[in-house]
């Protein structure tokens, strides 16, 4: 929803290939991100990146310009272009959906509902039938260690009647190409809509539009809605249940990272019907408003089951929270204290480190190892090719509606490790953790890269390698592991007293070295 103190006409500049055109200039590149004292370079496919602001000098647009996009309401109206613009310097510090000690994020929400689901269950678990243990606020206190709220002061209920199957609509910047052409020149009509019949970019514009404007009315009698409608800074949730029916080949749809003072999810009324997967589809699409993306395997996005952004079915219900490079990413977890491991922590005379303890997530925000060998303690210049992965140990709860009460029971009490090269900047996304493996001391207690994985070690700088992961024992609290720093794929050097393959064979003892 527009800025309701902001009498400047609704005007859509760019989209399309021409918005992809503006956005990247024609100069893929890497960017750089200042965190922690050091500067992060990430590679981007565009020139500006999400949350960028510019000051623009605009013109009238030509007239074949002002025949395709008509401003809203008034056909005739010009349309305008950029003349030149100038990006304002950025505020890497400027985070919005990314937790910062000190600083709870309190969420403000309208949730508007084309449907007649019980939402209170799915928001808050006390609805009108029995307790749903993974609802949203429940979710966010949990998961988030008491980081994030979504207090029932803050969240606005709209029931929206659905008036009308079918319209137009006069500056629709959402134009889609997969149900044929929805342009009319000679009625002046940009683009049409059809509830009954499709599910595209027109039909959730509509939704918008015409849930929106109830919401407006709505809010003249109920004060709570009109104060979170006007509020216009960061992380106010538009949340639209569509209608039971709606021709909509997902269950949920929502914006990933959240820049903008509003972000939008779609949700299908018939998905708020399945018990047991209910609300970790809700979850889903709120955690990609707050940039996560995608939790997977190796050939499946969707395959990690034991993160809400994977395949939460084997939660049944219960509540089962983020996996490590996730809850990193929106600054709900840190490593712990030993925890952020690089090259400079292995040297020429030591490249193992024993006795590293795990606690379990669900005991302490502070619960994982970040292993990054492409960087050093004092310097952010990576080695190319080398990936990033973190290790955590995660423990079944006893009761549904605590931390990981939804974990699969055969999966608890192991040992991750996912490879996750994204950064904790809402602004860089498109970066999806992979579940590599999970350890246990009986049948699985270690890891090793993929064997057609090559990690270049750099003997100057002592960045990169390879490494092995040993689980050496567990319990409901921690984990103990050992990580083991390779600089070649064979025994480089055969008396210096290291495993240099951390094949488990030192020097003269590995058949590398002749005897």
């Amino acid at each position: 929803m527009e800025d309701p103190n902001c009498a400047v006409p609704r005007e859509t500049l760019f989209y399309n290939d021409a918005a992809d055109q503006f956005r990247a200039q024609g100069v893929p590149l890497f960017r750089a991100f200042p965190r922690g004292g050091v500067t992060v370079f990430v590679w981007t496919e565009a020139q500006f990146v999400n949350g960028d602001l510019f000051t623009l000098e605009l013109q009238p647009a030509s007239e074949a310009a002002q025949r395709r996009a008509l401003q809203e309401g008034a056909p005739t109206a010009p349309k305008l272009s950029v003349r030149n613009y100038t990006k304002k310097p950025s505020n890497a510090s400027r985070e919005q959906e990314i937790y910062t000690p000190g600083n709870p994020i309190d969420l403000q929400s309208v949730v508007y509902i084309i449907d007649l689901s019980d939402m209170l269950n799915f928001l808050y678990g006390n609805g009108t039938t029995s307790r749903v243990n993974n609802n949203l606020n429940n979710y966010f206190l949990q998961c988030s260690y008491n980081k994030t709220f979504f207090k029932p002061e803050n969240v606005a209920i709209v029931r929206v009647p659905i008036r009308s199957c079918s319209g137009v609509l006069y500056n629709n910047s959402l134009v889609s190409g997969s149900v044929g052409s929805r342009v009319n020149a000679s009625l002046g009509i940009v683009d049409w809509w059809s509830y009954s019949d499709y599910c595209d970019a027109s039909e959730q514009a509509a939704w918008i539009r015409e849930a929106e404007a109830e919401g407006r009315a709505q809010s003249a009698t109920n004060p709570g809605l009109e104060r979170i409608l006007r509020y216009t800074k960061p992380r106010r949730r538009n949340i639209y249940v569509l209608p039971n029916n709606a021709k909509c080949p997902w269950d949920g749809f929502g914006d990933v990272t959240c820049t903008t003072p509003t972000c939008t999810t779609f949700v299908l009324g018939k998905s708020l019907r399945i018990n047991d997967t209910a609300a970790a589809a809700l979850v889903h699409e709120q955690m990609h408003n707050y940039g996560l993306e995608h939790a997977g395997i190796e050939g499946d996005p969707y395959g990690d089951t034991t993160d809400v952004m994977g395949d939460a079915r084997l939660a049944k219900g219960a509540l089962m929270c983020s996996n490590a490079p996730n809850m990193y990413r929106v600054g709900w977890a840190t490593p712990t204290a030993n925890g952020n491991i690089t090259s400079s922590n292995f040297t020429g005379t030591k490249n193992v480190l024993d006795g590293l303890a795990i606690p379990a997530a669900s005991l302490t925000d502070a619960n994982m190892v970040i292993l990054n060998l492409a960087v050093t303690n004092t310097s952010a210049s990576r080695l190319e090719s080398i990936d990033t992965y973190y290790l955590s140990y995660r423990v079944r709860a006893s009761a549904a509606d605590k931390y990981d009460g939804g974990l699969p029971s055969s999966v608890s009490r192991r040992l991750f490790i996912h490879k996750y090269n994204g950064i904790q900047d809402e602004r860089v996304f498109g970066f999806r953790p992979v579940l590599m493996q999970t350890l246990n001391t009986v049948t699985n207690p270690r890891y090793w890269p993929p064997s057609d994985v090559t990690y270049p070690y750099d003997l100057a700088t002592g960045r990169g390698g390879f490494f092995r992961v040993d689980l050496r024992a567990t319990n409901a609290t921690h984990a103990v592991v050992s990580i083991c720093r390779a600089t070649g794929k064979t025994e480089t050097a055969c008396n210096d007293g290291l495993d240099n393959d951390c094949d488990g064979a030192i020097d003269k003892a590995d058949a590398d070295c002749p005897v």
